[in-house]
C-alpha cells in the first residue's frame, strides 16, 4: 500500500521515460461535503518527461448525491479519466508580473523527492460530479404549490 499523502518520485525523476504505475482504494469520508458511498478505486500512471513528470489516471467510486428536482437522495457512480502534470516548484524571485495560461492551471506543483496525489484526487472527484444532479432523467421534481414530490404522489393542485 502506497501513502499517497507521500508518493516517491525520486526514481522516476532520474531517468528520462522512468514509470511508476499505482493501483489503490482510497475511503474518503467525504470530499467537499460530498459523501463517498464506496472507496474511489485509483489507477496512476507517472511517467518522467523531461521538465514535468505526467500523470494520466482512472478514478471510480460512488457517492450519495442530493437530487436538484425532487430532493431526494441518490446513489451516483464516478468513473473520470485524468491527465496532469507535476512540476517542479522553483524558488527564483521575480519582479515582473505573470499571466497564467490554462496549461498552467493543469499543472501540480512539488517540491523535493516526494508528492501529496490526495489533493489532486479530490480534485478530480469533484471535477467528476455532474453539473446538475438529478436522480433520472424523467424525475418530476417538486410541486411549486404543496411541495409535494410528484415522482411519487399526484397532488390535486390547479396546473
Amino acid at each position: 500500500m502506497i501513502d499517497l499523502t507521500n508518493v516517491d518520485i525520486s526514481n522516476i525523476k532520474q531517468k528520462l521515460g522512468s514509470e511508476l504505475a499505482i493501483e489503490e482504494d482510497i475511503d474518503f469520508a467525504t470530499v467537499e461535503d460530498v459523501k463517498l458511498t464506496s472507496p474511489v478505486s485509483i489507477k496512476l500512471h507517472l511517467i518522467n518527461r523531461g521538465q514535468v513528470v505526467r500523470i494520466t489516471g482512472t478514478l471510480k467510486g460512488e457517492v450519495l448525491l442530493q437530487c436538484s428536482r425532487c430532493l431526494e437522495s441518490f446513489n451516483y457512480k464516478l468513473e473520470r479519466d485524468f491527465e496532469t502534470e507535476l512540476c517542479e516548484e522553483k524558488h527564483e524571485i521575480k519582479s515582473e508580473r505573470l499571466e497564467l495560461k490554462r496549461k498552467d492551471l493543469e499543472k501540480t506543483f512539488y517540491h523535493g523527492d516526494n508528492v501529496n496525489l490526495i489533493d489532486e484526487i479530490r480534485q478530480q472527484i469533484i471535477l467528476s460530479l455532474p453539473m446538475k444532479q438529478i436522480c433520472k432523467k424523467d424525475c418530476l421534481g417538486l410541486c411549486s404549490n404543496c411541495g409535494v414530490n410528484l415522482n411519487k404522489t399526484i397532488c390535486n393542485c390547479s396546473k
